[in-house]
């Protein structure tokens, strides 16, 4: 049975601009944009092991969760030949977050994203259905190629889970999802919520 579990506060690096763009939602910026592992890039590849088997992440929430930690992290992934944005994902409040940010950061709400947070980041936005019943929803993308509500986005897991599409047991979230705007060159032990 499917459980849409809520996703607490937490970040993600992810490429601005995804290796396999899917042509069902090709506007899609949600969190399903991480690089492939092992990484083809190089220069990005000690990144990419810390990321994937350091300490960055939260073990129960898959996200990273301090700003701190994704600045440093976004500050690793540098080096390489893409570029790559911060994310900050949550399902609740984040007034207490941005207070800790707002000086090195600015926050530009995108939208709501559905995936499989916990697991691979697998978004079922990014890989919205081309059938019928999904039809109505992909009217209701926005120019980040996400849901404006929640609403919205509930009903679309909703129907998603009844008609059977692929891994629709699976533990989704949805995820409101914030571009971070990194405004201050800072060092990163001097930002709060270390």
């Amino acid at each position: 049975m499917n459980k849409n579990t809520a996703a607490p506060l937490g970040y993600v690096v992810a490429l601005v601009r995804p290796e396999n763009r899917n042509i069902k939602n090709p506007q899609y910026c949600g969190i399903d944009r991480l690089p492939e592992y092992p990484s083809r890039v190089e220069q990005e590849s000690q990144a990419l092991d810390q990321y994937v088997f350091g300490d960055y992440k939260d073990l129960n929430s898959n996200l990273i969760p301090t700003f701190v930690k994704a600045l440093k992290l976004w500050t690793d992934f540098s080096v390489s030949t893409r570029d790559f944005e911060i994310l900050l994902c949550s399902t609740g409040a984040i007034e207490s977050e941005i207070s800790g940010i707002s000086q090195h950061a600015k926050l530009e709400p995108m939208g709501f994203d559905i995936a499989g947070v916990t697991g691979d980041y697998w978004s079922i936005v990014n890989d919205i259905p081309g059938c019928e019943w999904s039809r109505k929803y992909a009217k209701e993308i926005n120019e980040f190629g996400l849901f404006n509500t929640y609403d919205i986005a509930n009903s679309f897991l909703g129907d998603y889970i009844r008609h059977g599409e692929p891994d629709n047991d699976s533990d989704f979230s949805i995820v409101f999802v914030s571009r971070v705007r990194v405004i201050a060159a800072t060092d990163t032990g001097s930002v709060s919520g270390q």
